[in-house]
This record gives C-alpha cells, structure tokens and sequence, in this order.
C-alpha cells in the first residue's frame, strides 16, 4: 500500500469559517465534549450521548481493539490506509533521554495537540490513517491520528529498537501500514488505555473520507495508551456515520 501526500496545512472551511488543522480535530471548540464520566453522568451528559444506541455508547467508551471491533461488526477484514507519517516541530525538540520522566524531558511541541501529548519525551512524531473494510479497500470506517515520541514509533511500528540511532519515521513501511493494536499485539506489549475525552463536533476536511453529509456531527475520542506505567502514545479517533449500518441509526448526529 502506498502512503498518500498529504499536506501539513490547514483544511479551509466549505463555509469560508474555520479551517482544520491538519490532524482533524472536531471543531474547535467541539459541540460538546467531556470526559468518560461525563459521557456516563445524566447530569452532564449531553442529550445527543443520549440518544445513542448502546452500541454506539460501547464503540465509544470501549478499552478494546477498535480494528478488533470493527472486524467483528462487519465480518470483513480492516486496514490501515497510511496517509501520514513523519516528525513535527523541530528536530531537537525535546531531549527524549532514556529512563527519565522529569518535565524538563517532556516535549515542547504538544501545544495544540489533544492531552496526555504533553507527556510523550520528544522528539515527535505524527501519525494519520483511515481505517478501511475490506483489507483497506472499502470505505473508511474511522479516521485516527496518534503521536508518539520518534523511539518508541520506531519500535512499535516499525520494529526497530528504541535505542537505535536509526529509529526515526523514515523506516520502512512495512509494520507502520498495520493497525496500531496488530503491531503492539505482536510485540506481546501490555497496555492500559485511558480515556481522555468523548467529542460530537464537525469537520468538513473528514466529510468526504468518512461519507458524512456538510456540516454533518461526528463523534469522536481521544485516549492515552500506558505501558509499563509510562505513555506511550496519544490517540484521536473519529467515527463514520456509515458504521450505523451495523451499529444503528446516530440520532446524535446531523446537521
């Protein structure tokens, strides 16, 4: 599978309003966005969480595979088609020493980026997919962006040593076109995901891939991935209104 060009601008509004940069996120600010417990609570859940159907809710809130469920809803094989893959911000951004956590060795690009990105050592790196059926070949079920520091990305997906001085993002692709889990599974890496923040909002750079009308709510989430007791990556999935085929209707959603 070859990785799509893909610009480090910002998507331009259809309506002429604000642009997306170019990990996505669902308006800025989102329709609505919480944590978990938020999610859970009747009392600051929104109305639209609501309506769900409980499938939605479990998608959504799940500590699982998202390929693996994904596989399972729809009986056909999901993969990754790479859009994205490389370092931001500058070169010497952030020390990424070894075996220290201390602040001065968190990175200092994560401004702008989804929580928990604050706490991955630099340098980083930048990941964007879509998830698509039919081993990559049908229509985009999810579009996800993760961040990690340059070392650990080497290791998990690529599978070279974190130690390498050769681990960068331009190694070869082979591991990096495989869903997250499926590579992490391979290295028996145990992990502990944690939940950040569930959001409804729209973005008129995902319409098209993820088969939403104009102006279209989505929903989406972010997490961060623990191994070890450390972080590891940082998560932003949102989803496809096409998985109400399997999943039912998204009454949330709209215009």
């Amino acid at each position: 599978m070859m990785m799509r060009s893909s610009s480090t601008s910002s998507s331009k509004g259809k309506d002429g309003g604000p642009s997306c940069p170019n990990w996505h996120p669902l308006s800025t600010p989102a329709t609505w966005s919480g944590s978990e417990a938020d999610a859970l609570d009747p009392s600051t859940s929104p109305a639209a969480f609501a309506a769900l159907p409980p499938s939605w809710k479990v998608l959504l809130l799940s500590d699982g595979s998202v390929t693996r469920h994904l596989q399972i809803l729809t009986g056909r094989p999901v993969a990754v088609d790479l859009l994205e893959m490389g370092r931001i911000g500058g070169e010497g951004e952030g020390s990424g020493s070894e075996g220290s956590d201390s602040e001065e060795n968190r990175n200092d690009n994560s401004s702008g980026l989804p929580s928990g990105a604050e706490l991955l050592k630099g340098p980083l790196v930048q990941r964007r997919v879509l998830l698509r059926a039919d081993e990559g070949k049908g229509e985009a079920l999810v579009y996800a962006a993760s961040w990690w520091n340059a070392g650990d990305a080497a290791a998990a997906l690529d599978g070279v040593s974190s130690s390498s001085s050769k681990a960068n993002s331009n190694s070869s692709p082979s591991q990096r076109e495989q869903p997250i889990w499926t590579s992490l599974a391979s290295s028996r890496t145990e992990l502990f995901r944690e939940i950040r923040s569930v959001y409804l909002g729209g973005c008129p750079a995902l319409e098209k891939d993820l088969g939403a009308q104009p102006g279209e709510q989505l929903w989406g989430r972010h997490y961060l991935f623990w191994s070890e007791g450390k972080p590891l990556t940082v998560i932003y999935e949102v989803f496809s209104p096409r998985l109400g085929e399997w999943l039912g209707k998204n009454r949330g959603g709209g215009t």
